[in-house]
This record gives structure tokens, C-alpha cells and sequence, in this order.
């Protein structure tokens, strides 16, 4: 990372900064091995100033400084291309003695949007905030869930669905890239050695590996994986609600199976596999459940407080019959094997809940 960053200018809190800057015109090794330049007091280093510019000069002379430690509130980066970079969207105080290379606090002032880590550090009274100047922080294996839009043998076009578990639309992508920033429609991932080969469009996926560092290159791409697993045989959870519940819910009930309308469907019509998350309601074909094992299962009737078991999909399907000439569907909600080709789930277990 250090060769990318050629040109770099470190804005600092002037009141925070030790009396001992004057001295650090004397080269510092522990710095970095890819910068080089010269102290310069901006603003001529009046006390009147709150603060200044520093341009720190780094070589790889020896030094006997214990500590050095100074308030970074921006980081400015310019890379080999000319781009300018804006970065380090929190102020933090850092001690340059305990660092052996630049690229160490480029890394950690350049943590992305979406990456996991665990930080060490004082919280503060109200538990608001971390002050991790004395501590440290630490990247963490993150998990990205979504369906596959795009697979080459560099990697594959991830449209996200939720990262670490979280929705989307809690993240902010702004400046992510030096470029173009991240798109979750289009997440690029990184797949190095890992066999993709089997991956095609559509296919729901979980991954887990690092997000790129912040204000990365396009052909980095915005993460990658460590591991990529396809969960489309993976059973899944089907949910659907009708809000206010709709007496034609169930537009099909055959021996086997019935099919959902869910044009009049509430807030949950989805299916969930692994953490990974289908809109049912935005599919080519209408959601089917169809039951397995020769009809054998656990199928349930809840009306009123009533819940009514049925041990084969045939007793079940003659009582629902009967039932929706005088009820409405409320909730559906099933597991199984699902088959995004076809929109069929296929289960042993089901519940219709009818009002």
C-alpha cells in the first residue's frame, strides 16, 4: 500500500502537538520507507493558531524517540494517478513511535464502509463513544450476503443484501473508491484461487473475507473473499404476510401443492437461506410450495387461536379448502428447498394462518 501513496499531506490539532516537533526534522526511520521531505511549521507555528499544516518528512535514519505522539484530524492522500483521496472520517491521536512502516497507519486510517472489526479502547460515560487512542483495533473476517449478478474467473458481481447481517441502506459507499465508489448493486469481489466455476447470475451467495481499504482502485475491487459458498441448495425459510389479509391469497390448491398471489402482499414476502435474503414478490413466476415426501408431513391450520395438525399435505389441503370459502390468509410461512429457476419450494412443514 505504501508505493501508492506517493504525495501525502497530514493535517494535525496544533494544541496537541509535542514541543518536541521542532526536533523531528531529524529523520525518523520507524515512518516510513517510501515518503520523503522536510518538516515545515505552517502558519509559522504561532500559539495563537489552534492549528496548522505539517508536512512530515520521513526517511530511514535512526532515531531514539520513545514517543511521538500527535492529533491527526485529515489525511489527505494523492495517488500515482493524481487522484486525491480524503480520508480518516474520525479524528485520531496517534503515537508514529509505534510504527515500523507508514503503510501501518494508512491501514488503519482507511478502514472501509462494511468492514468488521473489534476495537480496544475507553467508552466513554453516556456509551457513545470509543476512544481507541490507547487501544487498538482489529479487522475482522466480514460476511457479505447477496445474488450473484456477474461471475469471470477474477471474480464475481455481487448485488448485496446485507452485510454482517445489517441492510444496506445503513452504509454510506461515499468515497469508497478513488474512481467510482462501491456500489452495492454491483459489489465487485476479489476471488483470487477460489473455484467460482460453478456460479452463475441469480445464484443467492455468501461470502466472507475484507472490504478494500477506503479510496481504493477500481481493480482492486471493493472486497475480497476468503471463502464464497452458494447457498441455493441450502434450506430456507419462507415468509409471506397479507396486509389486511386476502381472501385470494391462495390462487391454486392442487393435490400437491399450492401456489401465492402476492400482489396483495404485506411487509414480509421473502425467502431466507443462510442470511441470504429473496424478494419473492419481484420473481418472474408466483411462488409455489409443493409438498415432499410422498405428501408426508407437518402441516398446520391456525385460525382464532386454533392451531389444527395434519400429518399428510391431502387432510391438509381438503380442510384448507373448506376453510377459505368462509376465511382470509393472514400469514403463510414455510421451510424447505427452494428452486429460484422455477420459484418451488419444496417442504414437509407448513403453516397457513387464516382470519
Amino acid at each position: 500500500m505504501g508505493q501508492l501513496y506517493r504525495n501525502s499531506s497530514i493535517f494535525f490539532d496544533w494544541k496537541k502537538v509535542s514541543k518536541s516537533i521542532v526536533l523531528f526534522s531529524i529523520a525518523v526511520s520507524i515512518l516510513g520507507l517510501y515518503l520523503s521531505g522536510c518538516v515545515d511549521l505552517g502558519g509559522g507555528g504561532s500559539n495563537k493558531s489552534d492549528s496548522g499544516d505539517v508536512v512530515v518528512g520521513l526517511t530511514d535514519a535512526a532515531s531514539d524517540f520513545l514517543r511521538y505522539e500527535v492529533q491527526v484530524v485529515s489525511l489527505t492522500l494523492k495517488k500515482k494517478n493524481g487522484t486525491i483521496v480524503q480520508t480518516l472520517p474520525v479524528r485520531t491521536r496517534v503515537d508514529f513511535a509505534q510504527y515500523v512502516e507508514m503503510t501501518e497507519f494508512l491501514t488503519a486510517a482507511t478502514i472501509s464502509a462494511g468492514q468488521q472489526i473489534m476495537a480496544f479502547g475507553e467508552l466513554d460515560t453516556r456509551e457513545t463513544q470509543l476512544d481507541a487512542i490507547n487501544g487498538h483495533i482489529g479487522m475482522l473476517l466480514t460476511t457479505v450476503r447477496g445474488t450473484v449478478v456477474n461471475a469471470a474467473a477474477s471474480g464475481v458481481i455481487v448485488e448485496l443484501s446485507a452485510v454482517d447481517g445489517c441492510k444496506i441502506d445503513q452504509f454510506d459507499f461515499t468515497g469508497t473508491g478513488a474512481a467510482g465508489d462501491a456500489d452495492p448493486d454491483n459489489y465487485e469481489v476479489k476471488t483470487g484461487s477460489l473455484n467460482i466455476s460453478g456460479l452463475q447470475a441469480g445464484d443467492p451467495v455468501k461470502l466472507r473475507g475484507f472490504v478494500t481499504e477506503f479510496g481504493h482502485y477500481a481493480a482492486s475491487g471493493d472486497f475480497t473473499a476468503q471463502s464464497v459458498l452458494n447457498v441455493s441448495d441450502a434450506k430456507g425459510l419462507m415468509l409471506v404476510t397479507w396486509e389486511p389479509p386476502a381472501y385470494d391469497a391462495i390462487t391454486d390448491l392442487s393435490a400437491d401443492n399450492l401456489t401465492l398471489d402476492l400482489s396483495g402482499a404485506g411487509s414480509f414476502h421473502h425467502l431466507n437461506r443462510a442470511g441470504v435474503v429473496t424478494d419473492l414478490a419481484v420473481l418472474d413466476d408466483a411462488p409455489i410450495i409443493e409438498s415432499a415426501n410422498l405428501g408426508e408431513g407437518l402441516f398446520q391450520i391456525v385460525e382464532n387461536r386454533d392451531r389444527e395438525f395434519f400429518y399428510t399435505f391431502d387432510e391438509f389441503r381438503e380442510e384448507l379448502a373448506l376453510r377459505l370459502d368462509s376465511a382470509s390468509v393472514a400469514y403463510v410461512t414455510s421451510t424447505g428447498v427452494f428452486e429460484d429457476a422455477n420459484a418451488i419450494l419444496t417442504t414437509r412443514f407448513l403453516i397457513v394462518g387464516l382470519q
